[in-house]
């Protein structure tokens, strides 16, 4: 499928066999909080994209981002108190982290070239502020590499990443600083929402972005009715700015965290949703319906445990023909939760691309 078909479903045009779309980080969690300057991990994400492009193409290429996951706005961030949230300030709008990934989006956009639309990965200034807050904990003696002399992670050991991830993001909610400083929050997440639509405008104009996919995501304490109050207008301002340049962006509601109604995403002016739809609910159908008809991503889990992963062809090529015959063609695009394991064999994510553009 190329890409004017790709987008042509994303409008709920009917096209000649089913898309998928399929992504994994190119690499390990490592290099997540890896900061601007290093060409070497630069040039391996540019050349992870340039090969899973070539050999699994399918229409569509979306933007790996890892080594972005701190902007330098959070750089001194070191807990949630009220004074260093409101010392988030915006950055220079040629920052470093602004000017590579614009330098990245260019890049994969030349490797989709004409045939492929590119999505890039932008996430939610939500997630920026918990992900930074984790890695200034990051600094004892149970960690293993860790901290250079700026305070950079070069390394997370995984298993203590999620242990510590919890207990800070709790530290967001009604008993932290969103119950007790709602102001001081909406200082630093209004600071990024700014940042994060400067540099959209900019991969959407200069960078060949077809589109951005936005992933956002809850925290643990805090309530939809917060959700909704200090964090959601942000996250639709964004897109609204992008989707005035670009009508094509994806709104991907992760995993983690996930406890609220898929209504509460309803009103983003996104084109297309992804969810964990396999994981939490709800079906791609039902989202479908709730979402107003737009199109939706998604069907398979994301993990080892998962048919993509584990299954025979036979068993992946059953379930594509499944949740086809349950969701329906209009508006249905092939994937997954969310990443899927960067080891899986190629050859499913193949037979799961063949199988869908048959249907």
């Amino acid at each position: 499928m190329d890409k004017k078909a790709f987008l042509g479903v994303m409008d709920n045009k009917e096209a000649e066999g089913v898309p998928s779309l399929f992504w994994f980080h190119f690499s390990s969690q490592a290099t997540f909080a890896a900061s601007p300057g290093n060409p070497e991990h630069f040039r391996k994400t540019v050349s992870g994209h340039e090969k899973y492009a070539k050999e699994v193409p399918y229409g569509a290429v979306k933007a790996m981002t890892e080594g972005y996951f701190m902007p330098s706005s959070l750089s001194g961030l070191k807990d949630y108190s009220s004074a260093s949230l409101k010392s988030v300030k915006r950055m220079d709008p040629h920052d470093p982290w602004i000017e590579e990934q614009v330098d990245l989006c260019k890049r994969i956009s030349a490797i989709a070239g004409r045939e492929s639309a590119m999505f890039y990965t932008l996430f939610s200034p939500l997630f920026y502020l918990m992900f930074r807050s984790v890695c200034g904990t990051l600094k004892n003696k149970f960690l293993n590499p860790v901290v250079d002399r700026l305070g950079r992670i070069e390394a997370i050991n995984e298993k203590v990443l999620k242990g510590v991830r919890l207990g800070k993001f709790k530290k967001l909610g009604e008993s932290g600083i969103i119950g007790t400083d709602p102001e001081a929050f909406s200082i630093a997440h209004d600071a990024l929402i700014q940042d994060l639509k400067a540099l959209s405008k900019r991969l959407l104009t200069e960078g060949g972005a077809d589109g951005i996919f936005l992933s956002v995501q809850e925290s643990p304490g805090i309530s939809a009715e917060q959700y909704k109050k200090l964090i959601a207008p942000g996250e639709k301002e964004l897109l609204n700015l992008a989707s005035s340049i670009s009508n094509y962006n994806i709104l991907h509601v992760c995993g983690q965290n996930f406890n609220s109604s898929l209504s509460l995403y309803s009103g983003y002016n996104a084109k297309a949703f992804n969810w964990p739809a396999f994981e939490c609910g709800p079906s791609l159908r039902e989202g479908k319906a709730l979402l107003g008809g737009k199109a939706v991503i998604g069907g398979f889990a994301e993990g080892k445990d998962g048919v993509l992963f584990k299954g025979t062809r036979e068993e992946i090529e059953s379930f594509i023909e499944k949740l086809v015959s349950d969701t329906g063609r209009k508006g249905l695009i092939i994937g997954a939760d969310c990443s899927v394991p960067d080891n899986i064999s190629w050859d499913r994510l193949k037979w799961a691309r063949d199988k869908a553009a048959a249907l």
